[in-house]
């Protein structure tokens, strides 16, 4: 007994309140600011031009930089099985850096097309296939009954086309009135993505953080 002389009392008991109190200075200095800036930089990838060469390169860069400086911070964290605000943050921060490469990967595509459509070249292909063969068959009459008067085997088409040849050409020479006009559409497309970014994109962004 704790007591002698009264054997019947209770030992005495001591409660203790230990509260523990995490800096967070130094992950907001290490990881939030840098993250924000990473994704700002990634941001400015809306304004380049797609001529300039760099729009990729930045935003993949600024996605690396993202990650990177994720895994420093999660070696630094204890493990919990429940997701963390800090978890929370650097997922949304690497979502709007992945966004800034698609996007930039969508607007080059469409800078550079000249297709009157997006359906892939085998579909095309097959959907045309009996449209060629009609129009091979057509020609195939057309070059014979053509064979009689022209020795060398070429019609006036074919004649035109190696008078061109013979002359300097320019790369846009390469593009038909058609490619040019459906290139024009396809640029006006990858504008409307680039002012979407530009303004609903750091909104969102700013209105998670």
């Amino acid at each position: 007994p704790p007591y002698p002389a009264d054997p019947l009392a209770d030992w005495p008991v001591l409660f203790y309140k230990v509260v523990f109190d995490r800096s967070w200075q130094p992950y907001v200095r290490g990881h939030l600011v840098s993250q924000i800036i990473f994704n700002i930089i990634g941001f400015a990838c809306f304004w380049l031009p797609i001529q300039s060469g760099e729009r990729l390169g930045l935003s993949i860069t600024a996605m690396l930089a993202a990650v990177a400086s994720d895994l420093v911070v999660v070696s630094e964290l204890p493990q919990a099985p429940e997701l963390t605000w800090m978890q929370k943050f650097s997922m949304m921060s690497q979502v709007f850096a992945a966004y800034c490469v698609l996007e930039g990967v969508l607007v080059s595509f469409f800078f550079y097309q000249t297709a009157r459509d997006l359906v892939p070249a085998y579909l095309q292909s097959v959907f045309n296939s009996v449209a060629r063969m009609r129009q091979s068959r057509r020609e195939r009459r057309k070059k014979q009954g053509k064979a009689a008067g022209n020795p060398h085997g070429l019609d006036g088409s074919d004649l035109n086309a190696s008078a061109r040849s013979l002359q300097p050409r320019d790369a846009d020479d390469f593009q038909t009135e058609e490619d040019i006009d459906n290139n024009k559409k396809w640029k006006l497309w990858g504008d409307y993505i680039d002012d979407f970014s530009r303004v609903v994109i750091p909104v969102i962004m700013s209105s998670c953080s």
